[in-house]
């Protein structure tokens, strides 16, 4: 979706009261950070919310994305990681909180005329 919005709609909101397009991702790629670093063992920042350009948001999104996936990767028994949860339930926590987000920023690109990734192989 990061790579897929159009620069111009990283300031879209779909309503004045909500976060835009950019904040959204930004948003995303600093709690996948903070939850994936976490189950890793570390305590990793990428301060996305201090980014605007597309090219630096999408940046962060991946190196977020990169750091889940070594989280899913390295995932053993339930051993602690923080906040009093363990690995397997930090990771779980952010991916539920991703398809949250995943869907209002799916609102965005609906309402720009854009298909989202999940549904562009789908008949509309």
């Amino acid at each position: 979706m990061a790579e897929q919005m159009p620069e111009e709609n990283y300031a879209f909101k779909a309503t004045p009261d909500v976060r835009s397009f950019g904040e959204l991702v930004a948003h995303v790629a600093d709690t996948q950070t903070r939850f994936c670093s976490m189950a890793a063992g570390e305590q990793k920042s990428v301060n996305a919310a201090s980014k605007k350009a597309k090219a630096d948001l999408a940046a962060a999104l991946r190196d977020s994305s990169a750091m889940c996936d070594a989280a899913f990767d390295g995932l053993t028994d339930a051993t602690p990681a923080g906040m009093g949860r363990s690995k397997l339930a930090l990771v779980e926590f952010n991916t539920g909180h991703s398809n949250e987000e995943y869907g209002y920023m799916s609102v965005c690109m609906r309402l720009k005329g854009i298909v989202p990734p999940s549904s562009a192989d789908r008949k509309q």
